[in-house]
């Protein structure tokens, strides 16, 4: 199961949510991503707060199309300054991390596209 912060108030944050490099495109991720927003509901909690890398489109297409929505862009989140070493994602440099949310009465059905 994904690592769930719980905060104070109805809003929690997914932390570690990743599947395996030969796992991806199984349907995996979608499972525990799902398995989360249920104990997030189990929990009466009301929105689900991720982050994610800016430069990995694939991570931020798989969240929208899960329902969650852009919040915010923290700028230069991953940089040298910030301890971590020069990379690229598909050719685009690593630098920001972009935070998305989640309504949990809103999150997309299993099939929606």
């Amino acid at each position: 199961m994904p690592a769930i912060e719980w905060f104070e108030g109805s809003r929690d944050e997914l932390a570690d949510l990743f599947a395996l490099a030969d796992r991806q495109g199984t349907g995996v991720g979608r499972m525990l991503l799902e398995r989360a927003m249920a104990a997030c509901r189990d929990e009466g909690r009301s929105q689900l707060v991720v982050a994610t890398a800016a430069a990995d489109v694939g991570v931020l297409r798989f969240y929208q199309l899960l329902g969650f929505r852009l919040l915010r862009v923290e700028r230069d989140a991953f940089t040298a300054e910030a301890g971590y070493p020069e990379i690229e994602i598909d050719g685009i440099p690593l630098r920001d991390r972009v935070w998305l949310s989640l309504s949990l009465g809103d999150a997309a059905t299993p099939g929606d596209s």
